[in-house]
C-alpha cells in the first residue's frame, strides 16, 4: 500500500510541538518557573542561602534547556523543507518505507515503539526519541487500521 503525503511548514510545526509536548511537557517548564519564583521570592525576603541561588540556577537553566530543545528540533525539522517536500510511504507486511528528496529508509514494524495518534498527525516513536512524522488527513481508514495492527502485533504501544 503506498501513501504519498507533502509536508507543509505547518505539519512540521504540529509534529514538532506534539512530540516536544509529549516528551517535555509544560508541566515541566511549569514546575521550573514556579520553582524559580520561589527562589526569588525567598531571596527578596533575606534568604540569601547557597542552596536559593542553586535552585534558582537549576531552575532557570532546565527552562532554558527545555525551550531550546523545542527551538532546536524545529529548526532541524524545517531545514528539511524545500521545493519537493513530498514523501512517499510503503507499507509492507514485515516494515514500511519512506522515500524523499533527502533519500529512502525502509524500518521494520518491530522498530516502532509507540505510535502517538492526533486527529491528523501520528508520531511513530523509534527507540531514544527519535520518532517519524506520518499526517494521517488523507491515508484511508484502511490504511490507519493496517499500521495500528501491524504496531500492536510487533509488541508497539498505541497511545
Amino acid at each position: 500500500m503506498e501513501y504519498t503525503v507533502t509536508f507543509t511548514k505547518q505539519i512540521i510545526k504540529d509534529s514538532v510541538y506534539l512530540w516536544w509536548k509529549t516528551v517535555v511537557g509544560w508541566h515541566t517548564v511549569l514546575i521550573g518557573i514556579i520553582l524559580l519564583g520561589l527562589s526569588v521570592y525567598l531571596y527578596t525576603e533575606g534568604n540569601d542561602s547557597w542552596y536559593i541561588g542553586a535552585l534558582g540556577s537549576i531552575s532557570l537553566l532546565g527552562i532554558l534547556i527545555f525551550v531550546t530543545s523545542y527551538i532546536y528540533k524545529l529548526r532541524q525539522s524545517l531545514q528539511f523543507l524545500s521545493n519537493d517536500n513530498s514523501v512517499k510511504y510503503n507499507f509492507a507486511q514485515d516494515y514500511f518505507s519512506t522515500e524523499a528528496h533527502t533519500g529512502r529508509s525502509e524500518i521494520k514494524w518491530s522498530l516502532i515503539k509507540k505510535v502517538l495518534k492526533r486527529q491528523d498527525i501520528w508520531l511513530l516513536f523509534l527507540s531514544g526519541g527519535q520518532y517519524l512524522t506520518l499526517p494521517v488527513d488523507e491515508l484511508s481508514d484502511e490504511g490507519k487500521a493496517f499500521i495500528l495492527s501491524r504496531v500492536s502485533e510487533t509488541g508497539g504501544k498505541v497511545v
